[in-house]
């Protein structure tokens, strides 16, 4: 899973 939970874990961190 990798979206709005992505950037919760990681501030800042652009992951498409």
């Amino acid at each position: 899973i990798l979206s709005q939970i992505e950037i919760n874990q990681k501030p800042r961190t652009v992951t498409v």
